[in-house]
């Protein structure tokens, strides 16, 4: 990244004053003030509430997120009916997950076997026809639900499964903005207000609109040269590779039975407790989905949270709220766990401003300035449809 940290704390500061005036900074907090400024244009930053999360301590922002426990096992080989303990090979490696002395339950036949051991990160040690359960032969692809532990009365402790933990982490990016107001023009009253508020409240409504377009649209960039560091955004988190459902429609007409497909999937995967159930969409897919649901039970739409104004739908696989957002595509919409979700800024550097005082014939100049990135630790529950038809 260009510069050092040194460096990016002193963005926004005004300079070049007069010798004869003081030049030392004069800085105050601003974020209250962005925090009520245009939440219709803002509505992921409105929703978060403040825009603070813990402080930073280092331009690359890290968090831990373990694995989710496994809950479905898939076999990658035939294995015939036998109390025997024997091997089961699974399709992919999470026996570290599964806790020995769990039931797993193969809803096509019946059966329940019995984890006795972890021989690998893809076999299980297990005894099949558990509990008088009767057996069949498993084909490759026959899944096992889990349905519980069992633990014999008296017998040594076992341990639960490892789930392995990743580490995610962002960039911080700065948001910086001048004003320079010439001292006769800041004693005019234009609109209700001086010259020098009015500039100031565009600038900071600017500020916060390109905070929320890189919340959502921005990519992971660390800075090279002269290239400024930028966060990555929801779109940069909300990948197949990541673990996020994403399905391009392919220039099909939105129906409910994409957002039911991408639901019921995320429902099988993190549970109900942590499904994503805030939609963004642009003016365009909200009449769409207004149409959609017409004729569903629907809540008073008009709600109002932190400044923007929701619908709330009444789905088939659990209620939806809908948030309008001028930084979403036209083809696209996205589904979020909010409460997974924050926005952190760098300590120090939540929204401020910078000044200097100037003489009667010279320009105000101020710097606006903040330095934030995104934690996203909800990645597997996201939700990311694409390529939705534009047509009326």
């Amino acid at each position: 990244m260009a510069g050092s940290v040194t460096q990016q704390f002193k963005v926004g500061f005004a300079s070049g004053a007069p010798a004869q005036i003081d030049a030392t900074a004069q800085q105050r907090e601003v974020s209250d003030e962005f925090d009520i400024i245009a939440p219709w244009d803002t509505p992921f930053l409105s929703l978060l509430g403040k825009s603070v999360g813990s402080p930073g301590m280092s331009m690359k922002h890290e968090w831990v997120e373990p694995d989710l426990w496994a809950k479905t096992l898939t076999i990658s080989s035939t294995t015939s009916a036998t109390t025997a303990e024997v091997t089961l090979t699974l399709a992919s490696a999470v026996a570290y997950q599964v806790p020995l002395n769990s039931v797993w339950l193969n809803r096509t036949s019946g059966e329940l076997v019995y984890a006795t051991a972890r021989a690998s990160t893809t076999t299980l040690t297990v005894v099949r026809d558990y509990a008088g359960s009767t057996g069949a032969t498993s084909a490759t692809g026959a899944t096992y639900d889990y349905a519980g532990v069992a633990h014999k009365e008296g017998a040594d402790t076992v341990f639960a499964g490892h789930p392995v933990k990743s580490f995610p982490f962002n960039y911080y990016q700065l948001f910086e903005q001048g004003l320079e107001i010439t001292k006769p023009s800041k004693t005019l009253d234009e609109y209700g207000m001086d010259r020098y508020e009015y500039e100031r409240e565009t600038y900071m409504r600017t500020l916060k609109y390109g905070l929320e377009a890189s919340i959502i649209h921005g990519l992971a960039f660390y800075g090279d040269g002269d290239e400024a560091a930028m966060l990555g955004g929801i779109y940069n988190f909300a990948t197949a590779a990541n673990g996020a459902y994403v399905a391009a429609l392919a220039s099909a007409a939105l129906a409910e039975s994409h957002l039911n497909t991408a639901l019921r999937d995320r429902l099988d995967t993190v549970g109900l407790g942590e499904i994503a159930r805030d939609v963004f969409i642009n003016s365009f897919l909200k009449q769409k989905l207004d149409s959609i649901y017409e004729n569903r039970i629907r809540t008073t739409a008009g709600e109002r949270t932190g400044g923007s104004v929701i619908d709330r739908i009444q789905g088939s696989i659990v209620d939806l709220s809908l948030h309008l957002s001028p930084n979403m595509k036209r083809d696209e919409l996205i589904v979020l766990n909010l409460g997974k979700l924050k926005v952190v800024n760098w300590p120090g550097m939540n929204w401020f401003e910078g000044q200097l005082p100037s003489s009667a014939l010279t320009a105000t100049k101020e710097g606006i300035a903040g330095m934030f990135t995104l934690e996203d630790r909800a990645v597997q529950t996201n939700i990311k449809l694409t390529g939705i038809s534009t047509s009326s």
